[in-house]
């Protein structure tokens, strides 16, 4: 009885395996629809745009809008001049000091409306990063003076431009 059950399973497999297989020119039919029917799928349906938001391009700059721009010393007007020396032009993503160096953000964390404190790496003009910078920048109420601060010295002062 027990030679009967395993001979019926063998041949259930068997059978099984014969009615899936076919002669060779089935099979590459089969292939070829496979294949076209994707393609036709594709033309049909566009790829969903990609998700702006996600997108690094989407991303928030780093130093906030309200601190961008071009600043000038505040004991020298002049600073403000076209390549005038004293100057300091703040972007999302850097510091640049004029005729002197630039500082690239890699952080920047809010601590207050006003202030905002940021990390970066510093490099003379000319020349490659060599110096980690922490400091503040501390923006007036109207918006039109800005103190830079580092540790341990006084505040840098600028006016807007």
């Amino acid at each position: 009885m027990a030679v009967k059950r395993i001979a019926l399973g063998t041949l259930t497999v068997l059978a099984l395996l014969v009615a899936g297989c076919g002669s060779a020119q089935d099979s590459e039919s089969a292939v070829v629809e496979q294949d076209a029917s994707p393609a036709a799928d594709a033309s049909e349906t566009p790829d969903p745009e990609p998700d702006v938001a996600d997108s690094p391009a989407a991303e928030q700059p780093l130093i906030p809008a309200a601190f961008q721009g071009r600043w000038g010393e505040t004991e020298e007007y002049s600073a403000c001049a076209a390549g005038g020396s004293g100057g300091l032009t703040i972007t999302e993503s850097e510091l640049r000091y004029e005729g002197l160096g630039t500082t690239s953000i890699s952080d920047v964390r809010r601590i207050d409306a006003n202030t905002v404190a940021i990390e970066g790496r510093y490099a003379e003009t000319g020349q490659a990063p060599t110096k980690d910078v922490e400091q503040q920048l501390k923006l007036s109420g109207d918006g039109a003076h800005l103190s830079e601060v580092f540790a341990g010295t006084a505040p840098f002062d600028y006016i807007r431009c």
